[in-house]
């Protein structure tokens, strides 16, 4: 009886072997990279579309911004912060006070290594909304980086 126990699992694991090699639809598709988009391309063209279809509206201009930062930290491309930061300009004449507006730029700020003006901005934006946790980790994030 033992002897059968290995040739069980020899057959066993030439079936599977078997199933990958001649059953594509088993194996995981690839994408292309030349041609596949991106999670944060699909928003930054669902929200462009947003902020074109309803100029008035921030959240848009917001989530595009910040869609933007992400696209910064994927591809390492520094100028999508001046994407960013046209769009802070456009959301800050809609509502100044907006919290958020101050916490994307400083996150720009941190991105260039302007460490103390990130500050500032996060602080801000922590004065105008004190109980978003959140804006408590960008805080912290820039007086580690300052030696604070």
């Amino acid at each position: 009886m033992p002897a059968k126990k290995p040739l069980i699992i020899f057959g066993l694991i030439i079936f599977l072997v078997s199933m990958l090699l001649f059953n594509k639809d088993l194996l995981p598709k690839t994408q292309d990279p030349i041609t596949a988009m991106s999670q944060t391309d699909t928003l930054i063209q669902k929200f462009e579309t947003q902020v074109k279809n309803n100029p008035k509206q921030i959240t848009s201009y917001l989530f595009l911004a910040d869609a933007y930062v992400q696209k910064v930290r994927e591809t390492a491309d520094a100028a999508y912060y001046e994407k960013v930061e046209q769009l802070l300009y456009s959301a800050k004449a809609i509502e100044p006070d907006n919290p958020e507006i101050y916490a994307i730029q400083a996150k720009v700020d941190y991105g260039r290594h302007h460490f103390s003006s990130g500050l500032e901005n996060v602080k801000k934006a922590q004065m105008l909304s004190p109980k978003r946790p959140a804006y408590y980790g960008l805080i912290a994030d820039a007086q580690l980086e300052l030696g604070q």
